[in-house]
């Protein structure tokens, strides 16, 4: 029988992208609320995955006086895919991967100079992430329409590959998409099985989670897994 720590990284893990809405809000000390308008000055980063989620937002930006507008939109000719890495807290994070024809629902959140810094670290740019912005990559906000340049982070790692095909994030919803698709949930048994096959499930997430030295070991044998798909981009300077 599983314990309650193994079973809880198991279900933090796998509900990845988390509480995704259905549409654009405010988020505001914590909590969502209508969105009304963008003020200007704000810069529109791509939230590929979990960043367009309340409560991944109230992880990275704690406490009272964080205002981030949310918007819903259509990003056009990528898909959001897995990236070849393990977050600290045991999931598959997501990365984009360029697919003629696709089409994605994601999310942009609009943050201020300070707030774009306080993302940067908490997507370890520069280590785990780079910042870019995208030259190829339309995208049609449904509050501001086509944006007329955004940015967005791309994993280092490169993304995980099925045989030579990036795997599309299966919650993310998306259309005129032939790229294999698998769920968190099932993404992250396709690993286990591969790089752990001698640990039951349940203990290779609380591991993750729990054991830095293991992850970064997994990590470096998930780069065997891995491909760098075609994204045009070049690095932004925030």
């Amino acid at each position: 029988m599983p314990g309650p720590a193994q079973a809880g990284a198991a279900r933090q893990a796998g509900m990845y992208p988390f509480d995704l809405p259905d549409g654009s809000y405010l988020f505001r000390d914590g909590r969502i609320e209508p969105l009304s308008e963008v003020e200007p000055g704000r810069v529109p980063v791509l939230a590929l995955g979990a960043n367009g989620a309340p409560s991944q937002l109230a992880r990275k930006f704690p406490g009272r006086g964080a205002r981030i507008p949310v918007t819903r939109a259509i990003l056009r000719d990528h898909a959001v895919v897995y990236s070849a890495h393990l977050a600290s807290y045991g999931a598959l994070p997501a990365t984009l991967a360029r697919h003629p024809g696709s089409v994605a629902w994601v999310f942009v959140t609009w943050l201020d100079e300070a707030q774009l810094l306080q993302m940067h670290a908490s997507e370890g740019v520069g280590a785990s992430y780079d910042l870019v912005r995208l030259h190829d990559a339309p995208v049609d906000d449904e509050v501001l329409g086509r944006l007329a340049e955004v940015v967005g982070y791309v994993s280092r790692a490169g993304a995980l590959l099925h045989g030579r095909q990036p795997i599309r994030v299966a919650e993310i919803p998306t259309v005129g998409c032939a790229l294999p698709a698998l769920t968190q949930r099932a993404a992250l048994r396709w690993v286990q099985r591969r790089l752990a096959p001698f640990l039951d499930h349940l203990a290779f997430l609380r591991r993750i989670a729990e054991d830095a030295s293991f992850r970064r070991a997994t990590n470096v044998a998930l780069r065997q897994l891995a491909g760098q798909p075609a994204v045009r981009w070049a690095p932004a300077v925030a």
